[in-house]
């Protein structure tokens, strides 16, 4: 999802649309309506073959270590183990401080496990636009504001802007050389922990 550098600082809601599967109902995702079990591996998959001092596990070559013999294929899902795709959509709750990269985890709303394990999880990505105006420096916010000469020479009072709208009025002092960098404290954007950057 993307988000602007004021949702940054205030966190946001998006929504978002995922395709997912859903475990077969009627095969309980196993792909296969009804089966017998393999009597040769007692229905495990596997065989233990004793090679002193060892013990070696091998799949058991009858079931080819599925554990079950002559499934009848489900037409439900056409042996899958999964419905067909589904739209489905979900509210992303993004809050203050992420910056690009950082994922939000949208516990078990991923796909259904195969057999009887918990649904995985959807990992959405936080991509933060560009600003036109201000740059982000960790948590703090650069903003470049040009004065005219007589300014600089003589002095004087600049708005500034921020990212919550508000004006801010900083004093410059007479004889101020191009590049001098002022710093507003708290007026930039929060960390993850809640503590605000500064507006240089």
């Amino acid at each position: 999802v993307e988000i602007d550098l004021k949702e940054v600082v205030t966190g946001c809601v998006k929504q978002i649309k995922i395709k997912k599967r859903k475990r077969c109902i009627k095969c309980d995702g196993k792909g296969y309506s009804s089966s017998t079990s393999c009597m040769s591996c007692n229905g495990t998959g596997f065989k233990i073959a004793t090679d002193a001092p060892f013990l070696v596990q091998t799949v058991c070559p009858d079931c080819e270590g599925k554990g079950v013999l002559n499934p009848v294929r489900c037409v439900d899902c056409l042996s899958s183990g999964f419905t067909p795709m589904e739209d489905k959509l979900l509210n992303v709750q993004v809050p203050p401080g992420l910056t690009s990269g950082m994922q939000v985890r949208l516990v078990g709303e991923g796909e259904d496990a195969q057999k009887n394990g918990r649904a995985g999880d959807v990992l959405v990505i936080v991509l933060v636009k560009d600003h036109p105006i201000f740059r982000v420096e960790g948590s703090n916010l650069v903003v470049d504001i040009p004065v005219s000469y007589t300014q600089c020479v003589l002095g004087g009072k600049l708005k500034i802007p921020t990212i919550s709208d508000e004006k801010v009025e900083v004093d410059i002092p007479v004889g101020a050389q191009s590049n001098t960098k002022f710093r507003l404290k708290r007026k930039g954007l929060p960390d993850q922990r809640g503590v605000m950057g500064d507006l240089v």
